[in-house]
Order: structure tokens, then C-alpha cells, then sequence
């Protein structure tokens, strides 16, 4: 196969969404096991900060000093050694890190801190069968001679949601759910249990199961989402959209107060994932007046403006947002593709300053290289342009526009086989059109 074929080909993949790469951040979940620091839960941060200077200038012995002084005699903390490794990890010292927790279970491989520690490190590298390995030794660990039995009790607890999270990474579903009833049946179910429990509900086909399991949540926490609207998320991240549109609807119809304004705009948000704007708009005016003001719902509205070719209300509305949130990564990068739009230079050689800017503040957010190349292009740049989207697309996955960029990229640039093949791509890729009203057989210079 010749090279560029072959890139092209990679490039490609890149549009073959998964029902992973398609995951809403807003699907009710907890985050993962991390790894906090013990300075947190000892109430000793003004005591730290010298030792995390210290560790950061790399005097590791100094550190290792300090520490051991300051939790020598402190109940429920974790071993001095681990304490380090955390905050070499902190600071960026991953290796330094890893070889201090080595170096500590050589000799005491069996301590219940450290197979946490280990497990945590695991989760944060997503080694997630490594995790899970590791916490299930917990159950055996030696539990430190200055820890209470709460204390122990909450770390086996910890360890037992990093199993049932490293087997939901895994998609080992029906093992996760296992294990989460388990740890229901041992004691009153936590939070963590019970929006697990839902989501593996939700996967192994028991949806009603899950919405009893995110409203029994919602029992343990006041500002927890409505169940149906949990529901309706995992459907959207399944790729699911009609039994998404059902919940989404449900939910709106069920609840009420905030809970029904926080429906509508995750309604409205899918409606503009799936190239609805004119139904978004519509759940968007069933909102009140503060609600509708909301920075979430004004950037939602901005999105609408664009999809439907109304650039200047676009940016009426985005200018007015970065004003109040200055650092937006996505306000700037939509602000961007907005302006780029406009007959003005002035304001076209703006656009391309603002994105320029963004993927140097946010050089590892692919969405800013694809805004960037895409303004390139757009300034004649072809050659810059495909450059630049090709650096955007390092991160494995793309959406509907990044293909249309490069099709007209390369149609720019006379290599209509590889145009082709990334418009055939646009038209199947999942996401919202943003230049729904673009004539795709003509430049746009």
C-alpha cells in the first residue's frame, strides 16, 4: 500500500465512532479512584507546602525527612513512603514516584496502604486489569497497626469500587454489577454503589433496574441528576438515539423545578448532537429567564446560531460570553470559527490570532488544532492546513466536521480520491453539522 493510502486509511478510522469514543461527560458516573495526597484527610496543608516545595526541587531525602516528622504520630495515615511517592507524582516525578513505591514493597508487600497505592497508580495509568488485580489481593492485605477499624473498613471499600470500576473500563459489565450487589448487601449502599449499580443495569439490558437504581441515589443525594435522565444518557453514549429521545422526553415530562431545566438542556444538547437545532432552540425557550442565561445555555445558543448560518447572533452572543469567562477554550475556539466566517480581515486575522492562542494554551485538546487548520485552510493556508489537521487527528477520534475540513482541504489541493473518501466519511460520521448549509462541490475561498 502506498504511504499516503495508508494515511488516509488511518485517517479514516478515525470517524468509525465507537459507543465508547461517543461517551457524554455528563453520564452519571464517579470519578475514578485517585490519587490524593494524605495532606488532604490529615488537615495538614500548611505544614506541607514546605515538603512539596522540597519535593519539587527534587530533595527527595529532605522530603522524606519532613514527612515522617509530620505523620509519625498521626492515626489512619498511609505510610511515610507513600505520602512521597504522592507527591513526586504530583509534582510530576512519575518515575521518581514509582520506584519510591517499589522500593516500599519490597518490604512490606502485604500492607493494605500499599496495595491501594498500587491499585490507584494502576487506574490513574488505565491499566485497568492491573487494578483490578491488585485490589482484589486487598482482602488479604495487613491492615497498619495505627489505623481504627473504620479506617481499614473505608479503605477495603475503596479497593473493592476500584475492582467494579477497572471491570466497567473493561466493559466486563455483568462481573461489575456483581460486585457492586455485593458491596450493597455488606452494608447501607453508598453513592458510588448505587450509580454503579445503575449503569450496570443499564448495560447487562435491565433499564428498569437502572432507573430504581439512580432513584435510590437520588434518595442518598439531594443534587444527584434524575434517574430518567441518567437513563437517557447512557442511551445517548450507547449510540442509542431513539430510546435516548424516549428518556430525555421522560424525564422532561416527569420532572420538575431545576430537575426539568437541567432535562431540557441535555435534551437540547442532544438535539444539537444530532443535527436538531430547530428542537433544541424549542426546549431552550421552555426555560426560565435566569435558566436561559446561564453561561451553559447562551454557549448551547451560540451552537444553534451557527448550525443555522446566523454568524452574527453567533457571535453577538460569544463575544458577550468570553467577556465574563476570558480563559473558555471553547468559547474562544467557537468565537474563532465564527469570526473566520466574516468578509472583515481585521476580523478573519482575529480569528486565526484567537486559535492560534488556543492551541498553545491547550496544545493536547485535538479541538483546537481542527479549528486552527480549519482557519488555515479558509485563509488559503492548504498546504498549512493539512498539516495542521493532521497533527488534530493524533488523538484517535474525529467528529463530522474535522472530516469535512479535510475533504475540502484536499479537494483544495487537487487530490480528490482522499476528498472523497473524507466526505464519504462527513456524511457517516455521528455529530452535529455545522456547515449544513455548505455547498460540499464548491471551495469556499
Amino acid at each position: 500500500m502506498r504511504p499516503f493510502h495508508h494515511f488516509i486509511r488511518v485517517l479514516l478510522l478515525c470517524f468509525t465512532l465507537n459507543a465508547a469514543q461517543s461517551v457524554v461527560a455528563e453520564v452519571i458516573t464517579h470519578a475514578d479512584e485517585n490519587w490524593e495526597t494524605e495532606f488532604q484527610d490529615a488537615g495538614s496543608n500548611q505544614l506541607i507546602e514546605p515538603i512539596r516545595k522540597m519535593v519539587s526541587l527534587g530533595q527527595i531525602d529532605q522530603a522524606r525527612y519532613a514527612i515522617a516528622r509530620v505523620f509519625e504520630n498521626t492515626a489512619n495515615a498511609s505510610h511515610s513512603e507513600i505520602v512521597l511517592a504522592q507527591l513526586a507524582f504530583n509534582e510530576g516525578k512519575r518515575l521518581r514516584a514509582k520506584k519510591i513505591l517499589e522500593s516500599l514493597s519490597g518490604k512490606h508487600p502485604n500492607r493494605l496502604d500499599v496495595q491501594l497505592a498500587f491499585s490507584q497508580l494502576a487506574m490513574a495509568e488505565q491499566r485497568w486489569f492491573d487494578a483490578y488485580g491488585i485490589a482484589s489481593r486487598g482482602a488479604a492485605a495487613v491492615t497498619p497497626t495505627t489505623w481504627d477499624e473504620a479506617h481499614a473498613a473505608s479503605v477495603q471499600h475503596r479497593l473493592t469500587m476500584i475492582m467494579a470500576k477497572s471491570c466497567e473500563h473493561r466493559q466486563a459489565w455483568e462481573e461489575a454489577g456483581s460486585i457492586y450487589l455485593e458491596a450493597a448487601r455488606r452494608s447501607e449502599p453508598t453513592a458510588d454503589v448505587l450509580a454503579g449499580l445503575g449503569r450496570c443495569h443499564f448495560h447487562n439490558g435491565e433499564v428498569a433496574k437502572s432507573v430504581l437504581a439512580f432513584r435510590e441515589l437520588r434518595k442518598l443525594v439531594v443534587n444527584a441528576e434524575f434517574p430518567e435522565l441518567s437513563v437517557a444518557k447512557l442511551f445517548q453514549a450507547a449510540g442509542e438515539h431513539e430510546q435516548a429521545k424516549k428518556f430525555f422526553r421522560i424525564a422532561v415530562a416527569k420532572s420538575d423545578g431545576r430537575d426539568r431545566e437541567l432535562s431540557l438542556i441535555a435534551y437540547a444538547r442532544f438535539c444539537i448532537w444530532n443535527n436538531r437545532p430547530e428542537v433544541a432552540a424549542k426546549a431552550i425557550e421552555s426555560l426560565s429567564d435566569v435558566a436561559t442565561g446561564e453561561r451553559e445555555v447562551q454557549f448551547l445558543l451560540a451552537l444553534i446560531a451557527r448550525m443555522e448560518s446566523r454568524f452574527s447572533d453567533a457571535r453577538t452572543i460569544l463575544e458577550q460570553l468570553q467577556r465574563s469567562h476570558p480563559n473558555s477554550m471553547p468559547i474562544k475556539n467557537q468565537l474563532a470559527l465564527v469570526l473566520i466566517e466574516s468578509e472583515n480581515k481585521d476580523d478573519r486575522a482575529f480569528a486565526r490570532l484567537i486559535a492560534e492562542a488556543n492551541t498553545r494554551a491547550h496544545s493536547a485538546v485535538a479541538e483546537t488544532w481542527s479549528t486552527l487548520g480549519w482557519i488555515q485552510y479558509r485563509l488559503g493556508e492548504l498546504q498549512l492546513a493539512e498539516e495542521t489537521l493532521k497533527h488534530s487527528m493524533k488523538s484517535g477520534t474525529g467528529p463530522r466536521d474535522v472530516a469535512h475540513y479535510l475533504a475540502k482541504v484536499y479537494e483544495g489541493l487537487g487530490n480528490n480520491e482522499a476528498a472523497m473518501a473524507f466526505a464519504k466519511a462527513r456524511n457517516v460520521a455521528e455529530g452535529p453539522t455545522f456547515y449544513a448549509n455548505t455547498n460540499f462541490e464548491t471551495n469556499e475561498n
